[in-house]
């Protein structure tokens, strides 16, 4: 008796194809490769963008009978870049040989399906989300308990990855594992639990000491980059998976033949200034299936596949630190540093006494406990006199700032001063600069007009429009002297 099986497909529709045109071209490959058409469902919601400005079906479910070969993760190929009179579906596997569909625009649904050796189909670059990449067999997917990771690892395998989840248990969380543990048995996925505590305190230690040395840390950036794209990355490939999967809100693409990143299709939930410390080397194997949503797609995607948690209310704050509280966990962490000290002028003069400089940072205006008359801001913090220097909104402008540390995900470190765009915190919007390379990853930072609020511990992160090229830890402006 034949079993029924159920396999995914997924097109690039050819420009200049009408939407009806597309799906009935591509209904055809799939009833030929079949052999036996049940029915079919359409995808619309991951649907291509046609020339005309419509959108059409770019994923196609297809339940048919008669089909002995193993199921296979569809693979998109594109003849050639400039070419686009003719596009290539790698649909499946039959007997050992690659079955290709070819379509031609305006002329659909007419087609001509071939065999060929697989070393044929494996010269030949997938696509995926319009861009060449590699598409793996199998994804570890980093799963937090929340919709983000629970609606990526739907999405994932709605494209034909085998996922399974690893959720990452340290003792500084406010959350145990139930939650991953409910949306991974949901969808089906098995669930590892890696125990980090030893990395992460590391994480922990290195915000608590910033704050002592009068910065004001991002310790997102320095988790992303030591422990959610470094450890959980090695055991992914320890494990034997093809890429690590994350549900972070930033897209992969490729540019001239490599990966790279850019930002989330939604400027509210963007993270791509927390990842520009990821090592390049292994873009090509990262998976953001959330980067081309906005969280209220998201939202309908839970509430469509019956998430666990969907109603949760969603965290902003640092993970291991309860909102407004970060002052009460850096005690708890120095019960003994003394840090209280004189509030002073730009000039020196005495102003004040405040409790702690680690209460402060460059820019804050509230929280001094001290009535001054006129709107005051800090303007640097001094841990050596353990003076907070403060004044008015104009003095925080500074139209420099120098970094360290810097990382790039381009193909080679730049070299050169080069125009782009820089964020100096995370929510604050990309600026026009010039940036220069200095030696042993220094950086110096020139803003086309004032900035205000640049904080020493701070990343600088630098974009190209969308993409992102790299970042630097702030270590002065040219408020510091």
């Amino acid at each position: 008796m034949l079993r029924e099986r159920t396999f995914f497909y997924q097109h690039l529709v050819p420009i200049g194809t009408t939407p009806l045109q597309g799906f009935l071209a591509f209904r055809h490959c799939a009833a030929l490769h079949s052999g036996f058409l049940r029915d079919w469902q359409c995808n619309s919601r991951n649907g291509a963008q046609y020339n005309d400005g419509s959108f059409g079906p770019k994923q196609l479910l297809i339940r048919s009978k008669g089909i002995r070969e193993r199921r296979l993760s569809p693979q998109i190929l594109r003849t050639s870049q400039k070419n686009v009179s003719e596009q290539v579906f790698c649909c499946s596997t039959v007997g050992g040989m690659d079955l290709l569909c070819r379509t031609k625009p305006l002329s659909l649904p007419w087609m001509i399906c071939e065999k060929f050796p697989r070393t044929r189909c494996d010269t030949v670059k997938p696509m995926e989300n319009g861009f060449p990449v590699s598409i793996p067999r199998s994804l570890l997917l980093a799963m937090s308990g929340g919709i983000d990771s629970g609606v990526a690892a739907s999405l994932l395998k709605e494209r034909g990855h085998r996922v399974r989840g690893v959720f990452m248990k340290h003792p500084h969380q406010r959350e145990t594992e139930d939650d991953a543990v409910r949306i991974a048995e949901r969808l089906g996925i098995g669930l590892d639990v890696l125990d980090i505590s030893e990395p992460f305190e590391q994480i922990v230690e290195h915000f608590t000491e910033e704050y002592f040395q009068g910065r004001t840390p991002n310790p997102c950036v320095y988790c992303n980059r030591t422990i959610k794209f470094g450890i959980l990355f090695d055991h992914a490939a320890k494990l034997g998976a093809d890429g690590l999967a994350t549900g972070h809100y930033v897209q992969r693409r490729e540019v001239d033949g490599t990966a790279a990143l850019f930002c989330g299709v939604d400027p509210e939930k963007d993270q791509s200034y927390v990842l520009y410390g990821i090592d390049r080397s292994i873009l090509d194997r990262l998976h953001f299936p959330l980067g081309e949503l906005t969280k209220r797609e998201v939202r309908k995607i839970a509430d469509r596949i019956g998430l666990p948690g969907r109603d949760k209310k969603e965290s902003q704050d640092i993970c291991f630190v309860e909102r407004g509280k970060h002052v009460e966990f850096l005690h708890r962490r120095r019960p003994n540093v003394e840090t209280s000290g004189n509030f002073v002028s730009p000039a020196g003069k005495f102003l004040g006494l405040h409790g702690g400089f680690e209460r402060f940072t460059v820019g804050q205006r509230k929280g001094m406990g001290v009535g001054f008359g006129e709107r005051i801001f800090v303007l640097r913090l001094e841990p050596e006199t353990r003076n907070v220097v403060i004044g008015p909104y104009s003095e925080l402008a500074c139209k420099r700032l120098f970094a360290e540390d810097a990382r790039w995900l381009l193909p080679e470190n730049p070299t050169m001063a080069f125009r782009c765009e820089v964020k100096i915190r995370y929510r604050t919007n990309a600026v026009s600069a010039t940036v220069t390379p200095g030696l042993h990853g220094t950086v110096e930072v020139a803003f086309d007009e004032p900035r205000y609020g640049v904080a020493p511990g701070q990343a600088a992160v630098f974009y190209l429009g969308e993409r992102l090229l790299g970042g630097a830890t702030i270590i002065a402006n040219d408020n510091s002297f």
